[in-house]
């Protein structure tokens, strides 16, 4: 199996969570920045399992706001994610289990991990599920990492970003939407490989 560097992975987990932040002022990143996120979603895809990276252009998810106004991807933002969502950024919001016993779970699981739980969010927030991941490749515990996909993000995932692509009025959060399931797909699919 062809290794994939851990910091390329945890690094592309963090990005998400940075992306999928309340837009503010200095909107995604300075271009080197850009640059650097780039080549870490470009070395990914060159790996078997994270080649269908290749089918979002990450440069496309950039320029895709260059010419919208902040106040749009703000509005958009809350739309979507905010006030009365359309696609709560909730695992909870996707499944069909008790809301209860899923928060208490990943409380739960956080906590054994060493992770402080006092989330200004539930702690079903995607955020928070993909900071744990990048969490979880720091500790290089490739079986929980297996185990946290498969158990959360990758039970709604899909259904998340179905609902983006669905409800966005513009193409950085379609852009956004496609990439993270593409991204959670294969490193579930690197992380079951490896477990072999």
């Amino acid at each position: 199996m062809q290794e994939v560097r851990p910091h390329l992975r945890a690094v592309a987990y963090k990005t998400l969570a940075l992306l999928y932040e309340y837009p503010e002022k200095d909107i995604f990143i300075n271009s080197k920045e850009r640059s650097y996120i780039c080549n870490i979603f470009s070395e990914l895809s060159k790996n078997n399992y994270f080649q269908d990276l290749t089918l979002v252009k990450i440069e496309e998810l950039f320029s895709s706001i260059q010419c919208v106004p902040l106040e749009e991807l703000q509005a958009e933002y809350i739309r979507l994610f905010e006030y009365a969502p359309l696609c709560p950024p909730y695992e909870t919001a996707y499944i069909n289990s008790n809301a209860s016993d899923t928060l208490l779970s990943l409380q739960e699981l956080y906590k054994k991990f060493g992770v402080q739980t006092n989330f200004p969010y539930p702690a079903d927030f995607l955020i928070f599920q993909v900071e744990f991941m990048s969490y979880l490749i720091s500790l290089e515990d490739t079986l929980s990492q297996k185990e946290f996909l498969e158990r959360h993000l990758k039970v709604w995932i899909e259904h998340f970003s179905k609902c983006i692509k669905a409800h966005s009025f513009l193409a950085f959060y379609k852009l956004l939407a496609q990439l993270t399931l593409i991204f959670i797909r294969s490193d579930f699919l690197y992380l079951s490989k490896a477990l072999l």
